[in-house]
């Protein structure tokens, strides 16, 4: 499962089980660190995930930023509360990528707002999966 925490919605996606493609799953409205991670945790247990790849923005000089960190402590919350293993992946360019893949959808700005953070969390997923496999998979 990977998960995009933003400041305002957490997008989450799921890969199938032989883990070659990812799916986008949900958007949550960020409620709050303990909330959040509880709900992340609850899923991890409801689709048997067996690890987890959180998105850790890095600015595209490689350096970090505020965001960075809060993701790199997003990540520790969920290494405490969940009994897998948590991974930290870059998550540049992933919205927009996102982004793309939805305009190439057809659809309108305010609907691609609806699903973005879950595809984000679907492109991070599939670039872990991609780089496991040797390159294999699909989007």
């Amino acid at each position: 499962m990977a998960v995009d925490p933003g400041t305002a919605r957490i997008g989450l996606a799921l890969s199938d089980d032989m883990m070659w493609t990812a799916r986008p799953l949900e958007v949550r409205k960020v409620s709050g660190l303990e909330a959040d991670v509880a709900f992340i945790a609850a899923k991890v247990k409801e689709h048997d995930v067996s690890e987890l790849v959180v998105g850790v923005p890095y600015r595209l000089d490689g350096s970090e930023s505020r965001s960075t960190e809060k993701a790199k402590a997003f990540a520790a919350a969920l290494r405490a509360a969940v009994d897998v293993p948590v991974l930290e992946h870059d998550e540049a360019l992933t919205t927009w990528e996102a982004e793309e893949k939805l305009k190439a959808r057809g659809l309108l700005p305010k609907d691609r707002r609806k699903f973005v953070d879950a595809f984000a969390a679907a492109v991070l997923l599939q670039e872990v999966l991609d780089q496991r496999n040797g390159g294999a998979g699909g989007a």
